[in-house]
């Protein structure tokens, strides 16, 4: 899809210089232009959205192989995929909701300024239990998963020790670093991947279409099958590709 100039490789360091170099400008005017704390914010919410897919993939893929997998066994492991994810997310919510929060007062650590009192949730007593409801349920998903879902797949390079424990925690951390990021940005988030998706679809198409294009004209100036078989026919009943042949036939045989 990109221009084949991101493609040249450094001989020396065989390293994509070109890409790296535009992809180091495009960061450097971002960060120049971005407040420190917005950069952070969509750096570490970029990051742990790929960390969060990466893990969900890996209880899915280790468990689920087309063509050997069962539907049931699917089905367990739909299930339980889900209720990991479920169940870190009910965690940071009790863990974060307003209605949650213990009673504010005082002044604030980072610059000192006072901060009004603000209330405790109407549902502050309740946060802990709501919280070891959680906790209780997504150790239960993890045993049980341990125990009905089979792995099918497990690669020799990358065997993952104390599967499915360390994916379902690696979903419940990112969960909970997510559930500490403020809404705006996640809206700068969510502005981001609309542009990037639509850059690649558009970009994709027209790109695509070229690409058509050129491999048509390219096929197009190759000889078709009926032109090489009539060559090749003539070049057997050349006597002249006999005679070169025959010399070294007769010395052979010789």
């Amino acid at each position: 899809m990109l221009p084949p100039i991101f493609a040249w490789i450094s001989k020396s360091r065989q390293a994509p210089y070109v890409a790296t170099i535009v992809i180091g400008i495009i960061s450097a005017g971002i960060a120049l232009f971005s407040g420190f704390d917005e950069l952070s914010n969509m750096v570490s919410i970029g990051t742990l959205v790929v960390f969060y897919v990466v893990a969900v993939g890996l209880l899915w893929f280790r468990c689920n192989v087309p063509g050997k997998t069962t539907f049931k066994a699917q089905c367990l492991l739909m299930l339980h995929t889900f209720a990991i994810m479920g169940f870190s997310m009910g965690f940071v919510l009790f863990w974060v909701m307003p209605e949650y929060a213990e009673k504010i007062s005082g002044y604030d650590a980072e610059d000192g300024s006072y901060v009004p009192e603000v209330p405790a949730g109407k549902n502050y007593n309740s946060q802990s239990k709501g919280l070891i409801a959680m906790a209780v349920l997504l150790v239960a998903s993890i045993v049980s998963m341990t125990f009905v879902c089979k792995q099918d797949h497990v690669p020799t390079g990358y065997k993952v020790p104390l599967f499915p424990a360390i994916p379902a925690l690696s979903i419940f951390v990112n969960t909970f670093l997510l559930g500490q990021l403020d809404v705006r940005s996640y809206e700068r988030f969510g502005w981001w991947i609309l542009g990037t998706v639509c850059l690649y679809f558009f970009y994709g198409m027209i790109s695509q279409e070229a690409h058509d294009i050129a491999l048509e004209a390219k096929m197009n100036s190759l000889p078709s099958v009926e032109e090489v078989a009539k060559v090749a026919k003539a070049a057997s009943d050349d006597p002249s590709m006999r005679s070169d042949t025959s010399p070294s036939i007769k010395v052979a045989t010789q």
